[in-house]
């Protein structure tokens, strides 16, 4: 679990609340290390993401319409589009 404090101070770095600027490999190596945890977790607790997934989205995209970021590019701005 360590790697989502590992993204977390990546994230931080990058956006400039936090030292100097993070180079984008160390944000991209933060999200894959917290995915392999999500995977290893969904593996650990039968959970089906592939399933479970297009679901939530769907109900993401309902309760926020312009993402959870609101209008623009940030954070959720993508969920009316879907995975990518």
């Amino acid at each position: 679990m360590e790697e989502v404090g590992e993204l977390a101070r990546a994230v931080l770095v990058a956006e400039g609340h936090k030292g100097t600027a993070a180079p984008a490999e160390e944000v991209a190596e933060g999200l894959c290390g917290v995915l392999v945890d999500v995977f290893a977790l969904a593996d650990h607790y039968h959970v089906e993401l592939d399933e479970l997934y297009p679901h939530l989205l769907a109900r993401l995209v309902s309760e926020h319409p312009g993402g959870a970021g609101g209008a623009g590019n940030g954070p959720g701005a993508g969920w009316k589009e879907g995975p990518r």
